[in-house]
């Protein structure tokens, strides 16, 4: 279920907590990108944005609404709060798929 996080200055956005297969792939592609090429790690940001917003209310430098079809547009500090405080704690916390499951008790009786 979408959840909203308050930003600065009364900006805001929807966020999922969950993402789809193909939203997951994107961002594993981004960042091997940045990590391969540090020039490329911004491209990190937009993908978590395309990935996790639902709907924001973000302005530009300008003062002006920034549309979330241009998340580049949006300003620096909103962008930065977004990913940094908040998408990037979701990517951390999923869980690992190639990680190994906690033993279970063994119920055996001798």
């Amino acid at each position: 279920m979408p959840t909203r996080v308050d930003l600065a200055d009364g900006q805001w956005a929807i966020v999922r907590d969950v993402l789809t297969h193909g939203q997951t792939k994107e961002m594993q592609r981004a960042y091997l990108r940045g990590a391969q090429d540090p020039t490329e790690f911004p491209d990190t940001y937009t993908a978590a944005i395309r990935a996790y917003v639902v709907e924001w209310h973000v302005r530009t430098p300008d003062g002006a609404e920034c549309p979330l079809t241009s998340p580049d547009d949006a300003a620096a500090p909103a962008v930065e709060e977004l990913v940094e405080r908040h998408l990037i704690t979701r990517w951390r916390g999923r869980a690992d798929p190639n990680g190994t499951a906690p033993a279970s008790p063994d119920t055996s009786r001798a």
